[in-house]
């Protein structure tokens, strides 16, 4: 019985460190696996602010040019944008944690966690 401890010992050892072994690893997929889903969201949510803002700036141009004829002022017609933006501004200042922080934190905690709902 005697030789049969530093044998388990040694077995139980090499278990043990294969174990610790295998979780490092695990874990580090893990981790670039989480880190690519976020790289990935925020380029995808870049690309589209980028398309939108281009949107936005010619859409604001021709709507400054609408409004231009219907007032019969180009100023007045680019001033009633303005305020249309100058509004929003202001909206999103006053609300922006209940708008933009939960949503963007309840996002990341969705991908970060979403192999921790699989398993």
């Amino acid at each position: 019985m005697e030789n049969r401890n530093p044998d388990f010992f040694n077995e139980l050892k090499e278990e043990l460190s294969s174990y610790i072994s295998v979780r490092s690893e695990l874990f580090r997929i893990t981790a670039y696996e989480k880190i690519a889903k976020v790289s990935s969201a925020i380029f995808s949510g870049l690309m589209m602010l980028i398309l939108f803002f281009f949107v936005t700036i010619f859409g604001s141009i021709m709507a400054g040019f609408y409004f231009g004829q219907l007032t019969g002022s180009l100023t007045a017609g680019f001033g009633i944008v303005t305020g249309f933006y100058l509004l929003m501004l202001i909206i999103i200042v006053v609300f922006r944690k209940q708008l933009f922080d939960k949503f963007i934190v309840n996002k990341m905690i969705e991908i970060l966690c979403e192999n921790d709902n699989e398993q």
